[in-house]
């Protein structure tokens, strides 16, 4: 995926301070109502006003029980999805009257609410975004809601993709602890849309899948050198050398992922033909036969967009093929989406953001040299990869709290995984595979990727 508190064995930050670090990142602001000279209704009555903006919900039904007010309904009895939210504590709608969505999400974490189906609760919540002013991706005014958003945003502005805090960046997401990650995800260690090819696919049978495609797309061949911009914990790295017999080399900032991607190799035997290097995309040297970024552009960031094709164009040999994997945003809420802050941005992935398909396109013009060849969305592909992990994260409640993690964590994590297959189930983003080269590269041969 474009990719609480450590156990003592794993290395890194100790489960204490990482908690902490979490909280912290709404610590004085979710709660900021209780501490605000009340000047408005929506401050007096938050939980009226909440209760008026989402009135406007034309799809879906969510029936509320809440501690002031008993049971109350929005939306339709006979629409779909359907959910049940139960309030524990009116704080919730203080939350959603200073910051809407990303206090919906923070109100989660802290266990303010409950849900008997949290997927389906976000995905009422994203089919209505035209109708819920102040929510992220609408275009509805409401001066009552969202009225300190500007704080998260300054917040995600804070954490800028420079060399320096690139690293930083992907740290606090990637080095929570190499054990966590090995319970929900499947062996290869793919943390990236899986490609579901048959209906009965198991979650490692495609991401098998996933990689095999990719490797067609990039037509491998023995004593292919192929630079990976994203390692991962080395899974595409292991299968493509595996397999089709090329040498990769493989970049990641995580020094757990790096860690842990050697020992793979290592017990691969495949110590020979794949290095890790803990290094930026702008620090890359030489050229390759191939390149392939597997759900890394999005921690990119909109002000290097241009930088790292023009990198990729001027590491690709001119009969080289680059493929990638790449989750995407509407064109048409780009612009929003970009000068804004999301929960995603706040508290999983900070300095991320999702292109969408004219800003991929431009940044491919502006490199100077390559082109769009082929492209396929596997939107649906990631909502089922994401109900998996989602599935055996849950399974694994009990190993999560061994490793460290307390309840903040695994409800931070539990509200992550649902909004994101909400978000891909409801089409609200996509994930795109392209295949890219120079222009007259008569090399690339473009054969159908799903025979062999």
């Amino acid at each position: 995926m474009f990719s609480g508190g450590l156990a003592p064995r794993d290395g890194g930050k100790d489960m204490t301070s990482r908690t902490l670090e979490g909280k912290n990142r709404f610590a004085g602001i979710s709660r900021m109502a209780k501490s605000i000279t009340m000047k408005s209704a929506a401050l007096f009555f938050p939980e009226k006003v909440i209760r008026s903006v989402m009135s406007n919900i034309k799809v879906g039904c969510i029936e509320v029980e809440s501690p002031d007010s008993g049971k109350w309904t929005l939306g339709h009895p006979e629409s779909s999805p359907k959910c049940r939210v139960r309030v524990h504590r009116k704080a919730l709608f203080e939350n959603l009257v200073q910051y809407w969505d990303v206090g919906l999400g923070e109100s989660y974490q802290l266990g303010d609410y409950d849900v008997d189906d949290l997927v389906a609760f976000i995905s009422i919540i994203i089919l209505n975004i035209p109708h819920l002013p102040g929510i992220s991706g609408s275009t509805a005014l409401h001066s009552e809601v969202n009225r300190e958003g500007g704080e998260n945003l300054k917040i995600h502005r804070r954490n800028g993709n420079t060399l320096r805090g690139s690293r930083t960046n992907i740290a606090y997401h990637y080095d929570l602890s190499n054990g966590l990650y090995s319970l929900f995800l499947d062996p290869t260690m793919a943390y990236s849309c899986a490609v579901y090819e048959k209906p009965e696919d198991s979650l490692h049978r495609a991401q098998l899948n996933k990689f095999e495609r990719l490797c067609r797309k990039l037509e491998l061949k023995p004593g292919d050198h192929v630079l990976e911009i994203g390692s991962g914990w080395g899974g595409f790295a292991i299968y493509a050398s595996g397999k089709y017999g090329c040498k990769v080399t493989t970049l990641t900032l995580s020094a757990e992922q790096k860690a842990l991607a050697e020992e793979r190799i290592h017990v691969a035997g495949l110590e020979s033909r794949i290095e890790v290097r803990l290094q930026d995309y702008r620090e890359i040297s030489g050229t390759y036969d191939k390149i392939v970024s597997i759900e890394m552009f999005e921690a990119v960031g909109y002000e290097y967009f241009d930088t790292f094709f023009a990198k990729c164009c001027e590491a690709l040999k001119p009969d080289g093929i680059m493929a990638m994997q790449v989750i995407t945003m509407p064109d048409s809420r780009f612009d929003g989406y970009k000068d804004g802050c999301d929960w995603i941005q706040k508290h999983i992935f900070p300095g991320s953001l999702l292109p969408s398909l004219y800003e991929l396109a431009r940044s491919v013009r502006n490199s100077g040299g390559l082109m769009i060849q082929h492209m396929e969305n596997f939107d649906l592909h990631y909502a089922r990869t994401l109900a998996d992990w989602r599935r055996a994260f849950h399974s694994s409640r009990n190993e999560v709290m061994a490793l460290g993690f307390d309840e903040f964590f695994f409800r931070t994590w539990d509200y992550y995984l649902a909004y994101c297959e909400a978000a891909f189930r409801t089409r609200n983003i996509g994930l795109l595979q392209l295949v890219l080269t120079r222009p007259n590269n008569v090399e690339f041969r473009g054969l159908n990727y799903t025979e062999g």
